[in-house]
């Protein structure tokens, strides 16, 4: 269930770790989206604060955006076989 701003109506997202220790918010207003392929962070900050990346499978709502490709498959697990046709790039995309 997606909770809406009435300022704005932008949908907000919920997100948990496995276990639901931790539990956060994010507005559902993501510029782009990638499968990641090195570790597992719930979420980073980057650009000096100016980004919050969001691991997509914590999510317990639906974003309105989809995975555009896979990054740092390189740094995959060897066993680990991507079975989908999205791009894939051994680190960031050009």
């Amino acid at each position: 269930m997606n909770a809406m701003s009435a300022d704005n109506a932008r949908a907000t997202l919920r997100g948990q770790c496995l276990c639901g220790a931790v539990r956060y918010r994010v507005d559902d207003a993501f510029g782009y989206a990638f499968n990641c392929h090195c570790g597992s962070l719930l979420y980073s900050v980057v650009r000096e604060g100016a980004f919050a990346h969001v691991t997509m499978g914590t999510l317990v709502d639906t974003p309105s955006i989809r995975p555009q490709g896979h990054i740092f498959v390189g740094s995959k697990a060897p066993w680990h076989e991507i079975a989908d046709t999205l791009p894939q790039y051994g680190e960031f995309p050009p």
